[in-house]
């Protein structure tokens, strides 16, 4: 391989493992603290939920943690809408999608002890979702339910009436306090800075004619 070639497989390496997979937004269901209530969440009657990403991200998916409640009858898809705001507004969205969960799977709890009250988590698969680094909102809604069950978004956390709203009704007209069970996973693209970059291609560079001063 020649001289070249090396230098640009360096760089394909040094930028290539800057790709970092994670969560970038943890508000997972917490079973050691399970009653903590939830909110109807289907239909055209969606709960908001905000949420803050510190950099640019390319989503690949978003799970959450809920159940079919009252006669507790599961629809045989799970088919949701989830719509992300740049802000309250109904106006500022910058996704809106039908989609179906790839994975659904029970916690093995029920909210508040309730046989019908299966808290299921459901994973859905965004991938092609970029968002920009900054805060939005998140509405997931269950389109499909069946004999008088109802869909309700499970809660991790209930603030007191006088903290922060964080979750709100799609018409704005009623608010809940708390964090909604919620986990978004993505891929983002770190890069070096410039000066930490230079430095270490100087010293794979040295590597490379080092090597090649040896195999004379």
């Amino acid at each position: 391989m020649n001289l070249k070639k090396t230098l640009l497989l360096l760089a394909f390496i040094v930028f290539g493992g800057n790709a970092n997979a994670g969560l970038i937004v943890d508000q997972s269901f917490n079973p050691a603290n399970i009653i903590t209530g939830a909110n109807f969440s289907q239909g055209s009657s969606s709960i908001f939920d905000d949420f803050t990403i510190l950099d640019a991200a390319n989503v690949q998916e978003i799970s959450m943690w809920g159940g079919y409640w009252t006669s507790g009858v599961q629809p045989a898809s799970f088919d949701f809408r989830i719509q992300i705001r740049s802000s309250a507004n109904a106006s500022d969205v910058v996704f809106d999608a039908l989609v179906t969960a790839f994975n659904v799977s029970d916690t093995g709890f029920n909210h508040n002890n309730s046989q019908f009250a299966d808290i299921l988590r459901f994973d859905f698969n965004v991938a092609g979702l970029m968002l920009n680094a900054g805060s939005y909102f998140i509405g997931i809604s269950s389109q499909n339910t069946l004999n008088g069950t109802n869909f309700y978004w499970q809660r991790t956390d209930i603030s007191s009436l006088n903290g922060n709203i964080s979750a709100f009704g799609n018409n704005l007209t009623t608010s809940s306090w708390g964090n909604h069970a919620l986990a978004i996973s993505s891929t983002t693209a770190s890069v070096p800075e410039p000066s930490s970059f230079a430095v270490m291609m100087l010293g794979l560079f040295g590597l490379v004619m080092r090597k090649k001063i040896l195999s004379k």
